[in-house]
Parts: structure tokens; sequence; C-alpha cells
């Protein structure tokens, strides 16, 4: 039965590593745009993406888009057990496929309509792992409260508020006013991940049969982390302070990481 049971964590494992490898190599997948797109301006093309995406262009569902992410968090709060996994493996899929697309995809002055096709694919492979998790979870699962990880409350509230604005020369500042209850939050995939992740983690989600997925989407919320680490505090220090926001990502990332590796090494000396 041990060996048994340590094989089926090989297997996992190992799938594990060639999705790792894959998510690695969609980073630097080619951009499909309607323009001209020479490769040695790809990072301005992905930046101009990044900085006006469809997803941001109904800015009245914005609020409703943060309250949604707002009720995610609190889903464990409002629902019993197994009912608020469900409820937030859901949510997390549905956002990941919609922010996918429309996070990636953006009209820009100077390459036409572009398309972040690497990011999409990544996210959707996330989503993809929690889809797998919502089809083999099993009822009576009950959440269990881990006190020792609240510390996660500081960075996903930060990530949540995601207090900003632009200045008048155009880089990014810190910002606390009434900005902060309409803006992008809820379509922001570098902000919507540590707030779902950090709630995972708290209820001790990492056990059973979204294991997987979120050691999956830990992965690669670093992933994205780093690249925005190094973007905003190397290559535009000027905006140093979108680098901060971008910590919470990072941090709930490694967490994640760490609880899903304990869990792993639980699961096989049990």
């Amino acid at each position: 039965m041990a060996a048994q049971k340590h094989g089926k964590q090989s297997d996992k494992k190992h799938k594990h590593t060639w999705l790792s490898y894959l998510a690695g190599l969609l980073l630097i997948a080619p951009c499909y745009a309607t323009g001209n797109l020479p490769p040695q301006e790809i990072s301005r093309a992905i930046s101009e993406v990044l900085s006006d995406p469809l997803a941001v262009q109904a800015p009245a569902l914005l609020p409703v888009a943060k309250a949604l992410l707002t009720l995610a968090m609190l889903s464990p709060l409002l629902l019993r057990g197994d009912k608020a996994r469900k409820a937030l493996y859901a949510y997390y899929t549905a956002i990941l496929v919609a922010v996918g697309f429309l996070q990636n995809m953006s009209h820009t002055a100077d390459y036409g309509f572009v398309w972040v096709v690497g990011n999409t694919a990544i996210q959707l492979l996330v989503a993809a792992g929690f889809i797998r998790a919502l089809a083999c979870e099993h009822d009576g699962w009950d959440l269990e409260l881990h006190p020792e990880r609240l510390w996660l409350v500081a960075p996903m509230a930060l990530a949540l508020v995601e207090p900003y604005t632009a200045a008048a020369n155009g880089t990014l500042v810190f910002a606390f006013d009434a900005s902060i209850l309409a803006n992008d939050t809820g379509v922001t995939y570098c902000m919507i991940t540590p707030v779902v992740l950090g709630t995972m983690l708290i209820w001790g989600m990492e056990v059973g049969a979204g294991s997987s997925a979120i050691s999956f989407a830990s992965y690669v919320g670093l992933l994205f982390g780093i690249l925005n680490l190094v973007t905003w505090f190397v290559f535009d220090p000027a905006s140093w302070w979108m680098g901060v926001l971008h910590l919470p990502l990072v941090i709930v990332s490694v967490a994640g990481l760490a609880c899903c590796r304990r869990a792993r090494n639980f699961a096989i000396n049990s």
C-alpha cells in the first residue's frame, strides 16, 4: 500500500514537472499581432497590451469584478465546508478563463490588435487544473482554518485594495482614495491570484483533489511575480510602486508551494 501511494505521488510529481517546463516555454511564446511586430519590440508590445487590455474597456464592470473577488475571498465564511471549496475553485476557473483572454488582448496604436498568446495559454492550464479538481472533489472535505497562516491576510489585502494611480508623467504611484473601489483588481491576474490562493491556504485547501492545482497555480504565480518584480524594479524603476504591488503574488505563491510540498510529504509518510 505504501509503495502504491508513493508511486501515485511520483506520477503527480512527474506531471507537475512537465507542466512547469511547458509553462516556462509558453512565457516566451510569440505574440499574435495584426500589424508589424518586430521581435525586438515584443516586450514593448506586451507592455502596451497590459497597460490597456480589453479587460478594462468596460469601467462600469470593474467594481462588480472587485466585489466578486471579495466575495470569493469571504466564501469560506459565507458557505459551509465543501460548498466554499467548490465555489472558490469555480470562481477561480471562470475568472482565469475570462482574464486569460481579455487581459492579454488589446488594440494598440503601433502594432494593431495584439494577443499575448503565451500568457493566455498558461492561465488556461491553471484553470484546467481546477476544472479537474472540481470533477475529482468528493463531498465531505471539511475546511480547516489554519491560524498560523493568517499572516497571509496582509499581502492579500494589499493585492485586493491595489492602491495606485497614474501620475501626470505616466508613472504609477501610490494613491489611497476612492479609486480603490473601482480599479482593475478584479480583472487582473496578478492581483486576483494572491487573494484566491491566500484564501485557499488559510483554509487548508491544499489537501485533497485541489492539491496539484494549487501547487501548479503557485508555481505559475511565482513565475509571473518574478517577471513583474524585474520589470518594475529594474527596467522601469520610476514605477517601483507597481513592483511593491506584485510582492503579494510572489509571497503567497512561495507560501503555496511550501504548503503543498508539506502536504505531499505528509501524504507519503502517513
